[in-house]
């Protein structure tokens, strides 16, 4: 077969493995997360930046929604991931070390509250 013959095969999309590559890096995160109790600021700030950093991806487009891909549990799903790190912020306000720094905790977990429409 000459290869005026060979049939079209389409050129890897940059953006698909882009995409790809974010989500693995996201999700090899989250496997380490898993690992660890939370039981202190730290860890309940790590799994809140976990969250916060694949909404940023998703905000971007950098990422896709996915509903088949889970980080600690939590589906990539900007309303599931808003929740998720609400819930780890306030986790991390109740290690503050003092008043200012548990208001700055809670004003950010407000901040990634869903908007309700009543």
């Amino acid at each position: 077969m000459s290869a005026s013959e060979e049939p079209d095969q389409a050129a890897p999309d940059p953006f698909e493995a882009q995409v790809e590559a974010a989500t693995n890096e996201l999700l090899t995160k989250s496997a380490k997360l898993e690992a660890l109790v939370p039981d202190d600021y730290e860890a309940w700030r790590m799994q809140a930046d976990l969250f916060l950093a694949a909404l940023a991806r998703l905000e971007t487009r950098e990422i896709a929604p996915d509903e088949s891909v889970k980080l600690m549990h939590v589906p990539l799903r900007e309303s599931a991931l808003r929740d998720a790190a609400e819930e780890a912020l306030r986790n991390c306000a109740h290690f503050a070390q003092n008043f200012e720094e548990r208001v700055a905790l809670i004003d950010e977990a407000n901040r990634m509250r869903r908007t309700t429409w009543f």
